[in-house]
């Protein structure tokens, strides 16, 4: 499955689906989203944070990783968006 990052202004990430726009809610409270980068799940094989990503997206559409989950399991590309969060 890919997903596409987005960095939040507070400095935690938002997941959603490939080619699905992150919903209103997803920047609610935080501000404009950039994006980062896409990522293929099975390129970072981490069952337990795929279980939350996927529990959270079933629930409200997009997902939440704070900065260190993210950059610990993910390592997201998102080069000026983080220099400037």
């Amino acid at each position: 499955m890919l997903f596409a990052i987005y960095a939040r202004p507070d400095g935690a990430y938002v997941l959603v689906p490939d080619h699905v726009p992150p919903s209103v809610d997803a920047q609610n409270g935080t501000g404009p989203l950039t994006f980062c980068e896409t990522i293929n799940v099975n390129d970072h094989p981490h069952p337990a944070v795929w279980e939350r990503v996927n529990a959270e997206i079933d629930r409200h559409s997009f997902a939440v990783l704070q900065a260190t989950v993210a950059e610990r399991f993910l390592s997201p590309h998102c080069g000026e968006a983080r220099a400037r969060a």
